[in-house]
Formats: structure tokens, sequence, C-alpha cells
């Protein structure tokens, strides 16, 4: 279909930011055209690569949810601790299979979100379970969950385009280095 949904936000996102304004346009206009403008950027550059990372995200808090359950085991084992073995079994079975046969992005985003609801739980329960984990173990769990959530950042990140790392209103006011070489 032509032009695609994509070729149409980037349109009318170029066409907002070409529209001529009276000189008598209040700077509130201006910057909500601004961020009307940035929005519809923001969308397009998702709709690229939405799919793709939300595979790449839900296969990785998989991976960890996977991981973590193991270490968890291992740790119950040799800390004969019951409370850890149920603990890795609810982290073990709470782990989806792959979802890769849905490849549509609501399917998807509704699997992102049971994961990182999971990611959040195992959050909860290492913090609760820390005494019985011992501090190398429940700083190593814990960190593996951060990495997961690091990673995750970096990947979202790569959803936002160019202009949104640029200011998004402009009313005038000194920028930073500007306030700073000027001594304010």
């Amino acid at each position: 279909m032509r032009p695609s949904s994509l070729q149409l936000l980037h349109a009318i996102a170029d066409n907002l930011a070409e529209v001529p304004l009276p000189a008598d346009t209040t700077a509130q206009t201006r910057n909500t055209l601004t961020c009307a403008v940035l929005l519809l950027r923001h969308v397009a550059a998702r709709a690229q690569l939405e799919v793709t990372l939300l595979r790449e995200d839900n296969a990785d808090k998989r991976r960890t949810l996977t991981l973590v359950g193991q270490r968890l085991e291992a740790v119950a084992k040799q800390r004969e601790a019951p409370e850890l073995v149920d603990l890795a079994a609810r982290t073990k079975a709470r782990t989806p299979r792959s979802s890769a046969l849905k490849a549509d992005a609501g399917s998807l985003a509704a699997e992102n979100e049971r994961l990182k609801a999971q990611m959040a739980l195992l959050l909860t329960e290492l913090r609760d379970h820390r005494d019985d984990l011992g501090d190398e173990a429940s700083v190593a769990l814990l960190n593996s969950v951060r990495r997961q959530l690091r990673r995750q950042i970096d990947r979202e990140l790569r959803l936002l385009p160019a202009e949104m790392n640029q200011p998004v209103y402009d009313i005038g006011l000194p920028t930073h280095e500007a306030s700073w070489s000027a001594g304010l």
C-alpha cells in the first residue's frame, strides 16, 4: 500500500515542521507544534524497530529468568535451603516459552509486559530472600537482573530519534552551557 504508514508519518511530520507560522504565533503554539512533530517522528522510529526490539527484549528476559532460576537451584542445593528450592521452582515456572511464532507487535508487547512483571516479582523475591541467599549469591543474582534491565534501557533508547535528544521547547532561555559561560 502506497504510501505506507511509515511514509505517512514522516510526511505529516515534515509538513508540520515546514508550515510557515504567522508572526504573531505564540511561543506555546510553536512549542506545541514542535512537540507534535517530534512525537510523529518518534512513532515513525518505533514503527520501524518495535517488533525486532520486542523479540530481542523478550528473549533476553527469558534467558535471564532461566539463568537466575538455574543459579537459585545451585545455591539452594549448596545451602540446603528449602525456601530457595521453592523460589528456584517458582522462577523457572514463571519463565514462559518463546513466542517466536507470534510475530505481531501486539502479541510481543503483551508478552513483554508479562515478562517485565515476572522480572519485577523476581527482584522483590531476591530482596526478600537476601539473608537466605547470602551476600555473594544475592549480589550476583541481583546483578544479573540489573544487567538485563540495563540492556532493556539500551534497546529502548534505540527507539528515540535524534530529534528527541534536543531541547523540545525553544522559549528563548539560555542553554545550560551558555548559562555557565555567562557566569549564571
